[in-house]
């Protein structure tokens, strides 16, 4: 089973299908003995799908409506008292748990939480020999240690539970677990004992907590969801567990909710204190600089008797002078304070190397404060002189966090030394990476900008050396197993005020990085409020800095990527091209975006993840930088709709990056698309060669180009419009193409595609105009009926005899012809059939007129052609799809389209004279079809006992006895029947649909009539019903392919995203 089995799955046609005087109360369903059919039988489908799933993430409205729910309560009602109800009912009635625990204060519907299957103790062997034997006299050692055990299960079990319940105590509200953090509980629930069956529950709750920020829980003992703890040993373990996280927080915390708040605030105090003083060597001397920096110096503003030169001001708003002046008052307090040691300030060694625990570290003197000799250098201080955070020493493979003993100092000085020679073997850590940035930003804003100790060499040395670290850390981060984020951030942000304030002396590849990477967005906006103050801004300097302050760091785009970090700037540049095209169709959006800004005189409020260091910045650094601005109401709507959709057009790229891997810039489509964002005019000699490849080819299969262009994506839509980017890209024109024709009804348009150089023009109209010849053209069988379409449609185009194409240039409806013809000759080259997506009733699709009369003229080609067991068909699947039948049952007949008039097809004049009557008595050859008929019997009277001998097993469509029967003559009324009656003449008489099923081995036809029991289904999943039947998914796919091509030359089952599966044909075989 699959999530397309889920309950789920149809979720959509749940809520439109029952209404909401059908649903129930959730106090309705609470008597187990007394629970309604429909929510019965929705519950235990729930049930059955978080049992194969293992675990699945919902929210309080998905739930509601799949569980036949009454949805006018969630407004009604308070969300969390029906949180708790629906928690109470889901484990009573399905034996369904609520990952992570907790009785939560604050959520909407769409909180999300994960269900998975309950736990239960009694399944763990050593708890029910403890429970048997507990009290027992003369117990053995091997029983006395079974209780032991159990008992250690059971206490690591209540506190792993109360872990989850508080773990938002650990940050600010709202916040992720860093990476440390994630290491710590992970380490916890991997290295302890749990009882057998709870392994799955902590690790759906480990991955709720991963997936989102930790929900704040009542911790209340009275109100609490958990009974309190009364073992002090058990509570104990439990403080240490929590106060050991919140020693890893970026955060300050202060445990406010917590009962036992005293005690987490102290143990997290002494858990900071002991790592600080256990890892580096080397005391602090507080009046230096660099001690500021100190995490542990204060919650409290060191800065607070300095007084700021000109008060409440913006002094980059002046000229250079006042900003000498504000520089030289704060040397003065510092002088007088005695925070400017020289002696302490800067590492002077005549080169850039140093040997750390044995290993050369280069550019060594813009990370260190002060050193022994170069040559011993055991004792070595950063800047931060002795972080808390050095301690996380890899050793054996895992991360430790307990606190470095001194024998394992010289350990750490290797690891980390390693770490910044960039010869390390372990993926980084968001407080090493912070450590090492703010040990650069003390070099850039404090020993630079304030003392003024560095060269112009070494500062913009020290600035690459910040940037390249910060690429280092966009190549690792994915936001899941290595959640570099708050780092990133933290890196952007210094990055930022150094571009701004020595924009002139920074290179040209850093001011494209700092365009398209959001974490560098401050530097846009001070960018923006500078050029404001100066009295420059327009429109045009305006919308680079928008964008990237605006739009390419707003929450909503940016907290959704997870992808390679090598891919990101591509993905941005993509973006920002996107953006370019929607200013190119609205040219009053720039002065729109202007207009949405609030120019404050409110001064930037800097951060860090350093109190003294972010007490430093707001007095030092932030009056240097141009005041705040923000988007207004207007402009914060505006910016909204512009990011939903740059995200719905991306929706294509972001799917690839996801799936291409680590080395995705070596992919042919990744090089494809950087070209088209390189502003470059020359193709690149390896992709000249690949389009030559395209132009050179053939018809290809979606397979074929699947593998040509190595992608491992198995959407079928998605992978078609990569193909067409690409080839729009490569000055190549695909065929089919989405400019003229898309996939809303039929999803195998584009099952097979080839290549050209001649550009196409367009029309708005051709989407509508196209649609119905290509249902009908899929529909057909015959070269015969191909051709007179396509004629018939031409001569359509050509004549403009449809108002809609009155507006249509010559360019236009030569460039149509020139499609049409293109995609004719693909389906006359192919097999293609005509396969309707799936859709919701409410999602119909809705023909207008014109479409309706086209399709109605060209089925009465394909009617008089003989062609009509499959397309009627065809037209019952496409009269599900729409909100109106475009033909009515009841008019499916040769004999009503024979006689119809021009009213039938939406007015189009001379139809008549546009559709040829090919089966009309006076162009039969009556005798030909008599001596043919004859000739197919008597074959298949030769053939038959050939077949029967050779395959005893099973009957034959070939085998059966068809009686001899005279050509009969073709009267007038009869004439317009005459394809009809050759095939019924042809075709056995007494073989109905269960006699053709029965040509299929009998674990085929149970495999066929599994997949009608269930919905849409993946490749997975086909293979998950295959094994059921002891079948190989190939190999059924093969056996039951051949059978249904030689019986209605057409296959039933084809690979897809989802599988596309012929629900329609095989239903009215078993009916």
């Amino acid at each position: 089973m699959a999530r397309h089995t889920s309950i789920f799955l149809n979720m959509q046609d749940y809520r439109d299908q029952v209404p909401e005087t059908q649903r129930f109360h959730l106090n309705e369903v609470q008597d187990p003995d007394f629970l309604p059919l429909s929510f019965r039988r929705r519950i235990e489908k729930l049930e059955e799908d978080v049992r194969v799933q293992g675990s699945i993430s919902t929210d309080l409205n998905s739930l509601f409506i799949v569980l036949n729910l009454r949805m006018k309560d969630l407004t009604k009602e308070p969300l969390p008292e029906l949180y708790r109800q629906l928690r109470t009912t889901l484990k009573k009635h399905a034996g369904i748990e609520i990952a992570p625990p907790g009785n939560i204060l604050e959520l909407n519907e769409n909180t999300r939480f994960r269900i998975c299957p309950a736990f239960d103790l009694n399944r763990d062997p050593d708890i029910v020999s403890a429970r048997q034997n507990c009290g027992a006299a003369n117990l053995g050692r091997i029983l006395e240690n079974r209780i032991k055990t159990a008992s250690n299960k059971i206490n690591n079990f209540a506190v792993s539970l109360h872990v989850f319940e508080s773990l938002f105590l650990v940050n600010n509200p709202g916040s992720f677990l860093n990476t440390e953090q994630r290491y710590f509980l992970q380490n916890f629930i991997e290295n302890e004992c749990f009882p057998a069956d709870t392994q799955r529950y902590l690790q759906s709750c480990f991955s709720q907590i991963i997936d989102l920020a930790p929900q704040i829980n009542e911790l209340n003992p009275e109100k609490a969801y958990l009974k309190p703890i009364k073992n002090p040993d058990v509570l104990n373990k439990y403080l240490r567990i929590i106060s050991g996280m919140a020693a890893l927080s970026e955060h300050k915390v202060t445990f406010e909710q917590s009962p036992y708040r005293e005690k987490l605030v102290e143990m997290t105090r002494r858990a900071r204190v002991k790592n600080t003083a256990d890892t580096l060597p080397g005391t602090i001397q507080e009046k230096n600089l660099s001690a500021l920096l100190q995490r542990e110096i204060g919650d409290t503003d060191v800065f607070s008797s300095f007084e700021p030169l000109f008060k409440n001001k913006s002094v980059c708003r002046m000229d250079q002078k006042s900003i000498n002046l504000h520089l030289e008052h704060c040397r003065r307090y510092f002088d007088i304070e005695g925070y400017t040691d020289s002696s302490m300030l800067t590492f002077k060694t005549g080169h850039d190397m140093a040997l750390i625990g044995g290993m050369a570290v280069d550019d060594a003197n813009m990370y260190m404060a002060k050193t022994s000799a170069a040559a011993e250098s055991r004792h070595w201080d950063f800047a931060l002189n002795g972080s808390p955070f050095i301690h996380q020493i890899h050793s054996a493979g895992k991360y430790r966090y307990q606190p470095v003993q001194p024998s394992d100092n010289e350990q750490g000085l290797k690891y980390l030394a390693g770490m910044l020679n960039k010869s390390y073997t372990v993926p980084l850590l968001n407080d090493q990476l912070i450590l090492i940035a703010a040990n650069l930003e003390y070099r850039l804003l404090a020993e630079d900008t304030l003392c003024g100790r560095l060269t112009d060499v070494e500062r913009i040395k020290t600035f690459i050396i910040l940037v390249n670290w910060f690429r280092n850390a966009t190549r690792a981060n994915d936001s899941t197993s290595y959640d570099l984020r708050s780092s990133l951030d933290y890196f952007g942000g210094i990055i930022a005020i150094f571009a701004f304030m020595h924009r002139n002396e920074i290179y040209d590849s850093h001011l494209t990085m700092l365009s398209v990477f959001p974490e560098c967005r401050d530097y846009a906006l001070y960018r923006l409020s500078a050029l404001n103050s100066e009295g420059k801004l327009t429109q045009e300097n305006s919308l680079p800095y928008i964008f990237s302050g605006f739009i390419l760091s707003h929450p909503g785009y940016n907290l959704n990527i997870r992808i390679q970090g090598d891919a990101r700037p591509v993905l941005y540049s993509h973006a920002r091209k996107l953006f370019n095209a929607m200013i190119a169709e609205d040219p009053r959006l720039p002065a729109k975006l202007l207009q949405g800004l609030e120019f404050t005189d409110t001064p930037v409020e800097l951060t860090d993840r350093y109190p003294s260091l972010k007490s430093f910045k707001n007095k030092v650094i932030a009056p240097m930088l141009p005041p705040k601005v923000v988007l207004g109401e207007k402009g914060r709507e505006l910016v909204n709709g512009i990011v939903t959709r740059i995200k719905k057009e991306q929706d294509t790229f972001l799917t690839y990056l996801g799936s291409a891997g680590s080395n995705v810039c070596n992919d042919l489509v990744y090089r494809i698309y950087e070209y088209s964002l390189s502003g470059e005019n020359r193709l690149p000699a390896g992709l000249r060669n690949f389009r030559k490849t395209l132009l050179n080819s053939d018809i290809s299969s979606f397979a074929e180009l699947r593998q040509q262009f190595n992608l491992n994506i198995s959407y079928h839509s998605c992978c078609a419009r990569i193909f067409s980017e690409c080839a729009s890209i490569l000055d190549v024109t695909i065929f089919p193409n989405f400019s003229f024709e898309s996939e809303e009804l039929v999803v195998n348009a584009f099952d097979y595609m080839t290549f050209g150089e001649l550009k196409l023009k367009s029309h708005p109209y051709n989407r509508k105009l196209i649609l119905p010849y290509r249902i009908i053209l899929n529909t057909c069988t015959g070269f015969k009926t191909i051709k007179l379409i396509h004629e018939f449609f031409s001569n359509v185009i050509s004549r403009k005899q449809l108002k809609e194409l009155q507006d249509y240039s010559d360019e236009q409806i030569s460039d149509l012809l020139t499609y049409v013809a293109r995609i004719t000759e693909i389906k006359m080259s192919t097999n293609l059939r005509c396969r309707f997506k799936n859709t919701a009733d409410k999602n119909r699709y809705e023909f207008d007129g014109l479409q309706k009369g086209l399709f109605r003229s060209l089925f009465r080609i394909l009617v008089t052609g003989g062609e009509v067991d499959l397309l009627n068909r065809t037209v019952r699947s496409l009269n599900k799809l729409l909100k109106e039948p475009v033909i009515e049952e009841n008019e499916m007949t040769i004999r009503k389209f024979a006689s119809a008039r021009g009213g039938y097809f939406g007015g189009l004049p001379d139809h008549d004279d546009l559709i040829p009557k090919v089966n009309s008595p006076e162009n039969l050859d009556m005798d030909l079809i008599s001596q043919t008929t004859l000739e197919t019997r008597k074959v298949q009277e030769i053939l038959a006992p050939i077949f029967a001998e050779n395959d005893t097993g099973y009957s034959s469509a070939e085998t059966a006895q068809v009686p001899e029967k005279k050509a009969e003559t073709v009267t007038e009324d009869s004439g317009k029947n005459a394809g009809k009656k050759q095939n019924e003449e042809t075709a056995p008489e007494n073989v109905s649909g269960m006699a053709v099923l029965e040509l299929l081995a009998p674990e085929y036809q149970a495999l066929l009539k599994r997949l009608l029991q269930v919905g849409e289904f993946t490749m997975n999943d086909f293979k998950s019903f295959c094994a059921e039947k002891n079948l190989m998914a190939s190999g059924a796919m093969e056996v039951i392919n051949s059978w249904a091509l030689e019986q209605f030359d057409c296959t039933i089952i084809e690979e897809d995203e989802p599988m596309f599966f012929d629900r329609d044909l095989l239903t009215e075989l078993f009916e």
